[in-house]
C-alpha cells in the first residue's frame, strides 16, 4: 500500500541520517573550513532525521516513534542556531504530537515556541487544546483551567480564518458548559512549569 511505501522510505530516511550523525560525530579535520562544513553537515542529517520522524508520525504511518522523534527534535534544538529555523521545527513536531493525541510531548515544544514569540497564535492554539486534552484525560481541573486561559487569549486575538479557531471554540464550550471553568485573564502562558497529573 501507498502507506507501507512511506513508512518504508521515512524509516530509510532515518537510518541514513543517523548513519550520516555516526560517520560525522567522529570527524575531525584539521582544516577549519572542512571542520565547519562536517558541523554544517550534522546539522543537515540531524534536521532530516527529525523530519523523517515527524512524518512517520504525523501521517501515522509509524505513531509508535513518539519517543525517538522526542529525543531527535531535542537533538536537532541543541544544534539548530537559527531562531527561525528552530520555532519552525518545534511548532512543526508540536502540531505531529497533537494530532496523533500525545499532549504530554507537544505541551513542552509549544511553550519552547511562546518563551520566544508569546504572540505566536499557532502555538497558542496548539498549547491549549493540548493542556485541554490532556486535562481532560487525567482530569486534572489545574490543566484544563490553564488550558482554557490559553485558548481564550487565542480566541480572542485570532482571525476566524484560522485553521484551529473551531476547534479551540468547541473546546472553550465544553469546559465553560461541562466543567463549570470561566477564563481568567492572563498576559502569557507560564513558561516551562510542568503540571503535576
Amino acid at each position: 500500500t501507498l502507506l507501507e511505501a512511506t513508512k518504508k522510505d521515512l524509516q530509510d530516511s532515518v537510518a541514513s541520517a543517523k548513519r550520516a550523525i555516526e560517520i560525522l560525530k567522529t570527524a575531525v579535520a584539521t582544516d577549519a573550513t572542512a571542520q565547519k562544513g562536517y558541523e554544517s553537515n550534522r546539522l543537515v542529517a540531524h534536521s532530516i532525521m527529525t523530519d523523517a520522524y515527524r512524518l512517520l508520525i504525523e501521517t501515522r504511518a509509524d505513531a509508535d516513534k513518539t519517543a525517538e522523534a522526542s529525543q531527535a527534535i531535542n537533538d536537532y534544538l541543541a544544534l539548530e542556531t537559527d531562531a527561525a529555523k528552530k520555532t519552525k521545527a518545534q511548532m512543526m513536531m508540536a502540531d505531529a504530537f497533537r494530532k496523533v493525541g500525545n499532549s504530554d510531548l507537544a505541551i513542552p515544544l509549544y511553550r519552547q515556541v511562546l518563551e520566544t514569540s508569546p504572540d505566536n497564535a499557532d502555538a497558542l492554539a496548539g498549547l491549549g487544546l493540548s493542556l485541554f486534552n490532556s486535562g481532560v484525560v487525567a482530569s486534572n481541573k489545574e490543566q484544563m483551567q490553564e488550558g482554557l486561559n490559553i485558548m481564550q487569549r487565542f480566541a480572542d486575538s485570532a482571525p476566524d480564518t484560522h485553521t484551529l479557531k473551531q476547534s479551540v471554540k468547541e473546546a472553550v464550550d465544553y469546559l465553560k458548559t461541562q466543567e463549570k471553568l470561566t477564563p481568567q485573564k492572563t498576559t502569557r502562558p507560564a513558561a516551562t512549569t510542568r503540571k503535576k497529573t
